[in-house]
């Protein structure tokens, strides 16, 4: 059943594409010209390197929090058969459950801090993105007024990052963990004594304060590259309308639309959910949006695609 969803998933991205490219929403032509411009996208490549880098080492930053270590080797194996089961399946989050599993069996004593690092690291970089996306509609007001969608959006983000910094508050505070109504509450949640593991492993953080902190700021310079990676695949297409504040809301908008689980790297979606976007910003028709959203995933793609060595070699590891 699995295997038939994961196929239909796929065949809904590639029949996305395709009508794309049929109802000319999408530029093969304007695509293609990006080979001449072979340095900007060796540029792009470091870029989006880096950023897989910076998420590396604050999923590392969490685990020491936990006072879980791991060889660097071991870890970064770990950590990239993630983002690569994450490219290839639907839903960014799929391959935070491989991830976790393999973390989980290797600290055993640890599982469930383990664990609590895996999902806080998700949070933690999402909080990022929609810190720099609330930023960029409030310095995009005049645009934002002019679409009723990007309104919704606007206010759907907010109201997200309030909830997150509430659930945060909430996590980190020994008075509120201690009131009758939260006990009562959590001990009455679905898989209560995985709530309470989870949320005991995410009150450990509150001596270590500065972790979330850095952790906050690493994901913010790491959403910054992709940013800039974006911008710059833009700008070698020949895109010069609008400046890169724009982008601050447009591009983490966009990447959340790609990582609803529809289909497999976001791939048909995530160009639809940019062409939107940019037109919407430019109030013009542009395919530059699906163009650019092609290129980036792409390139993605490509550096993720070195997941599959990981994990041959760390299989062979486990066997040893």
């Amino acid at each position: 059943m699995k295997t038939l969803s994961y196929i239909l998933k796929a065949a809904l991205g590639i029949s996305l594409i395709a009508y794309m490219i049929h109802s000319d929403k999408l530029n093969l032509n304007t695509i293609s010209s990006i080979k001449d411009k072979y340095y900007l996208l060796i540029l792009v490549t470091l870029i989006l390197i880096t950023a897989i880098m910076t998420t590396y080492y604050r999923w590392k930053l969490l685990l020491s929090g936990q006072g879980i270590h791991f060889k660097d080797k071991e870890l970064f194996s770990i950590f990239y058969i993630g983002i690569f089961f994450s490219s290839i399946l639907p839903g960014v989050v799929s391959g935070d459950i491989i991830k976790s599993s393999y973390i989980m069996k290797k600290a055993s004593d640890k599982k469930t801090p383990a664990l609590m690092t895996v999902i806080l690291d998700r949070v933690i970089g999402l909080m990022g993105l929609m810190i720099i996306c609330c930023v960029g509609f409030i310095i995009n007001i005049d645009i934002v007024n002019k679409h009723n969608a990007l309104k919704t959006l606007a206010i759907i983000m907010g109201l997200s990052l309030i909830f997150l910094l509430i659930f945060a508050i909430i996590g980190l505070s020994r008075r509120i963990g201690q009131t009758k109504i939260f006990n009562y509450t959590i001990n009455h949640l679905p898989f209560s004594n995985l709530s309470r593991s989870l949320y005991e492993a995410f009150h450990i953080y509150r001596g270590k304060v500065s972790t979330l902190f850095y952790s906050l700021l690493i994901s913010i310079f790491n959403h910054a590259l992709n940013i800039s990676a974006f911008f710059i695949i833009t700008k070698a297409l020949g895109f010069d309308i609008l400046d890169i504040k724009s982008y601050l809301f447009i591009v983490p908008t966009g990447m959340l639309t790609s990582a609803i689980p529809i289909t497999p790297a976001g791939i048909g979606v995530g160009q639809a959910a940019f062409l939107k976007l940019f037109e919407w910003s430019t109030g013009v028709t542009t395919t530059i949006g699906a163009d650019a959203a092609t290129i980036w995933q792409a390139l993605c793609l490509f550096i993720y695609m070195f997941g599959v060595y990981f994990y041959i070699t760390y299989q062979r590891t486990l066997k040893e």
